[in-house]
């Protein structure tokens, strides 16, 4: 099968990769076109098997004059589709976003001619905007289904032919039961078909490291430095928090983005100690590391000015799977994954004493803290695990029973064990692979 993603492997779309890596280990021969080269590539990762823009945008446009020669028929349909969501986008659409239909069906054209000898069965693509349009069109021309998983951004500011999207896919991974109620909105009918999928989580060991068993409690945060991650919030809330309780807290922010400078800058002009500590981009076994080493994991989750949130954050889910505390900004969709004061805390976002009494209730509790960090393991794992997801993944892909089998060479980890023993359970009883 063909995965469609903006930039792969992308140190802050973990979830994708991880996702492609473990569908590989089941035996399934999955190719990744990423549209743009990486500028940050995962490390340990394998790259993307092709590239359609930047430097491979000669080979696309030659590969679209190719299947122009050698699939008249279907290179015509697919042009035609384009031109009339070009006309009828079926939302309130900008001129250049409508022209863009156009140039990403020529580039749908061209990629499916550089794979046309892979004898691709399905196409999926990571989130709904450019990588979606790609995979729709792909999917046309080749004659096969496709689906896609949308996010947060590319629902929001990044948003197009959205219910064209919704109309035309075979299956929709919805990562939260908002998503799915999102989508149904956009359409005049209901559909069947969207399935609630998450971004499935590694379940590690659990960890033996007694919690708050130091003088200073470490405080961890991490993801993309951006508005809606409230990092902002967390800085305002642990300098008040430094100036209450001299030496008791310490801060970690892991990421890197476009308000990095920023809120150094705020951390500096607090004053407060010891100093935020800020480590810039890290990839994910150095996530991990810090993550386990930490008492409390804070994002402060929160709408941003242009309307932009968050979905479910991977790195919430790993923090309550590696059995961490953890108190998020109070969203809607990460309300599925936090019950607040049952498997960790919720705080409204950009309230910062609000999120200052939080960490205190918790660091000055440790009972408490622990049974929450404890639920929150649990949470994590009947619900977001990996294991729970793939199986929810190959269903929505709809591969023939007993075609999806590990190779004899895999990893013999529990997950590639348990969906083994699930496949051949089902083979006997259903073409498809149910839940």
């Amino acid at each position: 099968m063909l995965y469609v993603v903006a930039a792969y492997p992308s140190v802050s779309e973990t979830f994708v990769w991880r996702e492609v890596e473990h569908l590989r280990r089941l035996g399934i021969h999955v190719l990744v076109a990423t549209l743009r080269p990486v500028d940050q590539p995962a490390s340990g990762v394998r790259a993307a098997d092709i590239t359609v823009y930047g430097p491979a945008t000669a080979a696309t446009l030659w590969a679209a004059a190719g299947e122009l020669v050698r699939h008249p028929i279907a290179t015509a349909k697919t042009l035609l589709t384009a031109g009339k969501d070009a006309l009828f986008p079926g939302e309130p659409t900008a001129l250049l976003q409508r022209l863009k239909s156009l140039v990403q069906a020529i580039a749908s054209i061209g990629l499916v001619g550089r794979l046309r000898s892979e004898s691709i069965d399905h196409v999926h693509a990571h989130f709904a905007h450019a990588p979606a349009s790609i995979a729709m069109y792909s999917s046309l021309q080749l004659g096969k289904p496709w689906s896609f998983t949308g996010h947060a951004n590319d629902l929001f500011q990044r948003r197009h032919l959205l219910r064209r999207k919704l109309e035309r896919a075979s299956g929709v991974a919805c990562i939260s039961r908002w998503h799915r109620e999102f989508y149904q909105q956009q359409l005049d009918n209901p559909r069947s078909n969207f399935e609630i999928i998450r971004c499935g989580v590694d379940l590690p060991t659990a960890s033996t490291r007694e919690l708050f068993s130091e003088s200073s409690i470490r405080i961890v945060s991490v993801g993309r430095l951006v508005e809606k991650k409230g990092f902002a919030t967390l800085v305002d809330a642990y300098s008040d928090l430094a100036v209450r309780f001299p030496g008791k807290f310490r801060l970690t922010i892991a990421g890197d983005g476009p308000m990095s400078d920023v809120l150094r800058r705020q951390s500096q002009a607090s004053g407060a100690l010891p100093p935020v500590e800020f480590t810039g981009s890290l990839d994910h076994a150095e996530v991990k590391d810090l993550v386990a080493s930490s008492d409390l994991f804070v994002l402060a989750c929160q709408q941003d000015a242009s309307g932009d949130k968050d979905g479910i954050p991977v790195v919430l889910m790993e923090a309550m799977a590696a059995g961490i505390p953890t108190i998020s900004g109070d969203i809607e969709t990460i309300r599925e994954l936090i019950q607040d004061g049952e498997n960790g805390r919720l705080v409204p976002g950009k309230d910062t004493a609000a999120l200052a009494d939080a960490i205190t209730d918790l660091a000055f509790a440790p009972d408490r803290a622990r049974a929450l960090a404890s639920a929150g393991r649990q949470r994590v794992a009947t619900e977001f695990a990996t294991a729970v997801n793939l199986r929810r993944l190959l269903n929505l892909f709809d591969f023939p029973a007993g075609s999806v089998t590990p190779p004899p060479s895999a990893p013999s980890e529990q997950i590639v064990d348990d969906l083994q023993n699930h496949i051949v359970e089902t083979s006997h009883h259903s073409h498809k692979l149910v839940p």
